[in-house]
């Protein structure tokens, strides 16, 4: 197995899933499917549909198979979502600091349904 494939089983430490996401993010095929996402989303926010600033693709949840986080390229399109960084941000500062371990819908928070 290619260790920036590798899962991660119940993180110990902050440090530890910060150095999974950090891999994770980086890998091929997560690249391929940002691209796909953003392409689904034409390439806007499904938030505010701008397309003038950087667009990131967001996981909804975070999800575990068996208390093994899966990997970041694994989830169902419909876990993905392509969000401005503003918007991305003002969701993660809505809720808190966004980690691992917590799992509401971003899109609720700035619908203002939370």
């Amino acid at each position: 197995m290619e260790e920036s494939t590798s899962k991660i089983l119940r993180p110990s430490s902050l440090g530890e899933v910060q150095t999974w996401k950090k891999q994770q993010y980086a890998h091929p095929k997560w690249e391929a499917k940002t691209a796909e996402i953003r392409r689904r989303d034409n390439n806007q926010c499904v938030h505010c549909k701008t397309r003038d600033e950087k667009l990131v693709v967001h996981h909804r949840q975070y999800h575990t198979l068996g208390g093994t986080w899966v990997n970041l390229w694994e989830y169902r399109d419909e876990f993905l979502i392509t969000l401005c960084d503003t918007c991305h941000r003002q969701g993660h500062d809505a809720y808190g600091n966004g980690s691992f371990s917590k799992k509401v819908d971003i899109l609720n928070i700035l619908n203002g349904h939370i």
